[in-house]
């Protein structure tokens, strides 16, 4: 599908459900109709290197492994899979006249001010909210399948050199600042992996790699009475099978972005006082590592993003992302 078919099944309202507050969200792998009650995720049809959703037959694959990653999690939330139909002239997501030509998954709609970054930017989130936040965590790490993996220096290196791949337009609009530090924490990665890399081992021989969410950032987190945490990464198993530090770095990192290290601090020791994931100083600088690794993949996405961005002022909104990103990257750097 294309945005055009999307823009069209929002205006004809193509969907099942009323549509007095409609809305579209769109980042650089999907469109969401957000309809009255229900949200429609439509992959789209691109390729990068780190996923790959350029055929019907895999957006549908994808599509099933979204709803059954994330029900565990979010198992009210997750309504199921449904099709995409089209007559020729026009698509319908669920019944309509035509052959299935794509898939959308399908989910109850959660108000969206109560999304944890916007509550962030309105000042509203609590000690409270974090200590629910790394509870939840903490039931889910001890109940989800221990993944007991080779670690592979060169492919954690690699996962963190492609950074490089947006290096040539963050020097065009950011300046060589930038690109120095990403040339710095590039060369600073490799020398921890080699390192570090046996610890690394270790831990998943210790049944400390977990089948987790891997996407766990404010923007994946709706504070409601009980944390809601959705959208974990369907598309790359490796993304998701991961450390539970370098789950936890991540939400920790996120915070730090807003520049609440005090919440960051707070959820984080919620977290250890339920846990014995993090024992001694190195894992401690493996936990910095995982933080460092973090603000590289989001400064790459808010990157691409920027490169794909339809307007200027998009463009230059994904900047000032990516610009944040790399200021935390040279700050996690200063201490690693």
């Amino acid at each position: 599908m294309n945005k055009d078919e999307i823009s069209q099944i929002l205006l004809n309202q193509a969907f099942p459900d009323t549509g007095k507050h409609l809305e579209m969200i769109e980042t650089h792998i999907s469109w969401v109709i957000l309809s009255d009650h229900f949200a429609f995720k439509i992959k789209k049809p691109v390729k990068y290197s780190f996923l790959d959703f350029s055929t019907q037959e895999l957006r549908r694959k994808y599509c099933y492994n979204e709803v059954a990653l994330n029900r565990r999690l979010s198992p009210d939330i997750y309504l199921g899979v449904i099709e995409i139909r089209s007559d020729g002239e026009s698509a319908t997501i669920g019944d309509g006249p035509g052959e299935v030509i794509d898939y959308a998954v399908q989910m109850k709609r959660v108000r969206t001010n109560a999304r944890m970054d916007l509550m962030l930017i309105r000042k509203k989130v609590k000690r409270d909210h974090v200590d629910r936040i790394a509870r939840t965590l903490v039931d889910f790490h001890q109940t989800t399948e221990v993944i007991h993996k080779k670690i592979e220096k060169e492919k954690i290196i690699g996962d963190f050199n492609d950074l490089q791949s947006v290096k040539p337009f963050l020097r065009e609009k950011l300046g060589n600042v930038a690109v120095n530090l990403i040339d710095r924490s590039l060369e600073c990665a490799g020398k921890f992996v080699h390192r570090f890399g046996d610890l690394m081992q270790l831990r998943s021989d210790q049944g400390f790699v977990r089948d987790g969410h891997g996407d766990l950032h404010t923007g994946n987190i709706f504070l409601l009475s009980r944390p809601v945490i959705f959208d974990c990464i369907e598309f790359n198993d490796d993304f998701r099978q991961i450390d539970v530090l370098d789950e936890v770095a991540f939400l920790c990192m996120d915070l730090e972005r807003f520049g609440r290290r005090d919440l960051s601090h707070a959820f984080l020791e919620k977290y250890l006082a339920e846990t014995h994931v993090l024992r001694n100083e190195a894992e401690g600088r493996l936990f910095l590592f995982f933080k460092l690794y973090r603000a590289n993949v989001k400064a790459k996405i808010q990157a691409i993003k920027a490169q794909n961005a339809s307007s200027g002022r998009a463009m230059k909104k994904h900047l000032v992302s990516a610009d944040i990103y790399l200021h935390l990257m040279s700050d996690y750097l200063a201490v690693l």
